[in-house]
């Protein structure tokens, strides 16, 4: 099963294979691809692109809590982390596992392992989020012992939309 695959600190060789799987992992349930469907790329960078360089300043900032899932030379996930100290909370920032690996028990190995990191410094609180179209995530996340705490709604407009929405609105008001 994954007996094979060896989890270890993410090393900068990993960075590229980590960049790839992010961008297909995240494809479909990322809120910044969402609004590029809908708006386009922002600033001439693409959703992808963001996500990743997110990802490299993750590893970096916290480089003993953050993983890549290994078989072979290969890797076919990986968890970012990060720690508030003042609250007392683990954060997995990022978790991604390979299409190929889903069902197997690795998104678990790798949450286990972040839990590991909190545990040795004395976290008592973790947290995970994830948007409401990530099945995969909605059923993983409360099997391992989260609680659902509350959900967001994210709301989005262009500079153009407000432009257009305060000169309507300002039509609107009374004068003195």
């Amino acid at each position: 099963m994954t007996d094979e695959i060896i989890l270890r600190p993410c090393r900068p060789e990993d960075l590229p294979a980590i960049s790839a799987l992010t961008v297909r992992a995240f494809a479909q349930v990322s809120i910044d691809a969402h609004l590029e469907r809908q708006y386009g790329l922002l600033r001439a960078t693409s959703w992808g692109e963001r996500k990743c360089q997110a990802i490299l300043g993750e590893i970096a900032a916290n480089p003993d809590g953050c993983f890549s899932a290994l078989l072979g030379d290969r890797v076919v996930g990986y968890i970012t982390t990060s720690v508030d100290e003042q609250a007392g909370i683990g954060r997995i920032i990022n978790l991604a596992v390979d299409t190929d690996w889903h069902g197997r028990g690795l998104g678990k190995r790798l949450l286990c392992r972040a839990f590991e990191c909190f545990r040795d410094r004395e976290l008592p609180y973790y947290r995970i989020e994830t948007t409401t179209d990530n099945e995969v995530g909605q059923a993983l996340y409360p099997r391992c012992g989260f609680a659902e705490v509350t959900r967001q709604i994210v709301y989005f407009m262009s500079a153009d939309e407000a432009a257009d929405w305060t000169h309507t609105a300002g039509e609107k008001q009374e004068s003195p």
